[in-house]
């Protein structure tokens, strides 16, 4: 299995929609986690088809964390994920300040657990990570750190920023920009481009095409062929055959987490 970490620095968008994108159209068995230091976003976004919420309060990121201290195991994540409607195994993230609090010192257990998961993938979603922040130590266990940033002049200052901080701590970055699709070939260049001058080692994967309705139908759990022809899981599923591609191979012998319904449109 692989760690893949997604973040942001500050002003970038799109972090939790970036993760759940790529999840849904990641092209190997995958769970999707919560680790945002500042809270649960997914519990009040993903919803069943008549719009029930799909994600009770526990398991939780803190329950995993507890568990996996006393009692480490490499299908330990999967027993504390829930399965959504569109068939995505989700660890909720914290959903209180009492929560955080008892999360503090655990943040270094809780990233040797998850890069020690076994049957699949793991999608960490970081939210905004600043220097100092406690999910720094899931970032710097993680196969691949992917910092999404405005494909915009502002973006790209900020983006240039924590790639290089986050380059000297961590195993390997990429990134993935949030722009239109009229311009995001252009702001893949330009990032490419700035990223390079200054002998950066990090590629840009590619960009996520925003696209409000899709981003609401992946929520719901929805995987009809209108949402796999959608520009957002069209480019989300570029953007993660490209990850995917630069991640070390893993044989996935025994338990098998539940897997998203493949969106059509999308190879999985």
């Amino acid at each position: 299995m692989s760690l893949i970490a997604v973040c942001a620095d500050k002003g970038s968008p799109g972090v939790t929609t970036t993760a759940l994108a790529l999840a849904a159209v990641w092209p190997s068995p995958v769970g999707l986690v919560e680790a945002d230091p500042s809270g649960s976003d997914l519990a009040v976004r993903l919803t069943d088809g008549r719009g029930v919420l799909d994600l009770v309060d526990q398991p939780n990121l803190l329950t995993f964390a507890a568990a996996a201290r006393s009692r480490p195991a490499a299908d330990l994540l999967w027993q504390h994920c829930q399965d959504t409607s569109g068939g995505l195994p989700v660890l909720r993230g914290l959903t209180s300040a009492e929560q955080a609090a008892g999360l503090l010192r655990l943040w270094p257990l809780l990233a040797e657990a998850l890069a020690g998961t076994g049957g699949g993938d793991v999608i960490a979603d970081l939210g905004r990570l600043l220097p100092g922040s406690a999910a720094v130590p899931v970032a710097a266990a993680a196969d691949v750190v992917v910092v999404v940033a405005a494909g915009t002049t502002e973006g790209l200052v900020h983006l240039r920023e924590r790639a290089h901080g986050l380059v000297a701590v961590t195993r390997q970055v990429a990134v993935v920009l949030v722009a239109s699709d009229r311009y995001g070939h252009a702001a893949v260049d330009a990032a490419a481009q700035m990223l390079d001058r200054d002998g950066l080692p990090v590629p840009v994967a590619g960009f996520l095409a925003m696209d409000l309705k899709a981003v609401a139908a992946l929520q719901r759990g929805e995987r009809s062929g209108r949402v796999g022809l959608s520009m957002l899981v069209r480019s989300a599923g570029q953007v993660a055959v490209a990850l995917r591609s630069r991640l070390p191979a893993a044989a996935m012998p025994g338990h098998q987490p539940g897997t998203p319904a493949p969106v059509d449109g999308v190879a999985r």
